[in-house]
């Protein structure tokens, strides 16, 4: 139910939570990032042959006739698997770094714990976008009424800015049972999380843009 087409279907093992201080550029460097063609080419074709073959022995006699040889042009050396240097790649902060921007922190949190569902074409049947990269005005959370339950809360929205109190996010967060956000994998809420996501939206001025309503 998370692991879905739109989230990638790999969570957390990304560049942006994976980049952290020089670990991406030591794999690299380590030659954990890198891919040996020869050697890729080589397993394929044995696994092909002996299944085709169906002993290893027959399937070794016919290896050379597939693999690179002296009469052929040089195979690939070792390439990068990255798109660009190390130092280049995105990243998001650890969202309990005291010492990074707290808005930083708070789309760190989200990010990890809420977009592989919250984003466009995903498990989540919310319009919300949560990814680190998506503009605050497209998030589709500031002053939007929630499209279903309010459990019990009055005036409240999905975001209601300078509000916690008044923000659906922060009391899914909080809840445990039916509602709860993340809705699996957890029996506890996470009281720093909470109180993280509690402290950027106190932080929002309570009026950044007009109040969306969901369709009828």
């Amino acid at each position: 139910m998370c692991h879905s087409r739109a989230a990638n279907f790999v969570l957390s093992t990304s560049t942006v939570q994976l980049n952290r201080g020089e670990q991406i550029a030591r794999w690299e460097s380590d030659g954990v990032l890198t891919m040996n063609h020869t050697a890729s080419d080589t397993a394929q074709w044995r696994r092909e042959l002996i299944a085709k073959a169906g002993d290893e022995k027959s399937a070794l006699s016919m290896l050379p006739l597939v693999t690179p040889n002296d009469r052929q042009r040089p195979a690939p050396k070792d390439s990068p698997l990255l798109a660009r240097p190390p130092e280049g790649l995105p990243r998001i902060v650890n969202p309990h770094d005291a010492s990074a921007s707290l808005h930083d922190r708070a789309r760190a949190y989200l990010h990890a714990n809420c977009s592989h569902c919250h984003m466009r074409n995903s498990g989540g049947n919310s319009a919300m976008q949560l990814a680190w990269q998506i503009a605050e005005t497209e998030m589709d959370i500031f002053n939007v009424t929630p499209m279903h339950t309010t459990f019990g809360l009055t005036d409240v929205k999905l975001l209601a800015p300078g509000l916690p109190a008044q923000s659906l996010i922060v009391h899914r967060t909080v809840l445990r049972g039916p509602g709860q956000m993340p809705p699996v994998g957890t029996i506890l809420p996470d009281g720093a999380g909470v109180n993280l996501l509690a402290q950027w939206i106190a932080s929002k001025p309570e009026s950044p843009a007009a109040s969306k309503t969901p369709p009828p």
